[in-house]
């Protein structure tokens, strides 16, 4: 399984037992403008949230996910600001 990279591709497919799908922005409603998860601390403290939702677990939708591809570029793009001539091989994703 691919590294997950918070892309917020999961959230945007449907909302977790916690979560609050909206139709109109099809997206988690309480999904921020980076894509994490604004209710991650109440989610993590509940019963069966080792379970559900898999924060963190990887990616099992990469083939044509193009929310997790544009947050690596990002990603590799703000490692090159920040390192010079090597960076690029620092974020390395499955």
């Amino acid at each position: 399984m691919a590294d997950c990279v918070q892309c917020g591709y999961c959230c945007c497919v449907g909302a977790c037992p916690f979560g609050d799908y909206d139709n109109e922005a099809k997206r988690c409603r309480f999904l921020d403008e980076d894509n994490a998860c604004m209710i991650y601390e109440y989610i993590i403290e509940q019963p069966g949230a080792e379970i559900s939702p898999a924060f963190g677990a990887g990616c099992s939708s990469t083939l044509c996910n193009t929310r997790r591809e544009e947050k690596i570029k990002a990603m590799r793009e703000r490692d090159d600001e920040t390192r010079g001539p090597e960076a690029g091989k620092a974020v390395e994703v499955r």
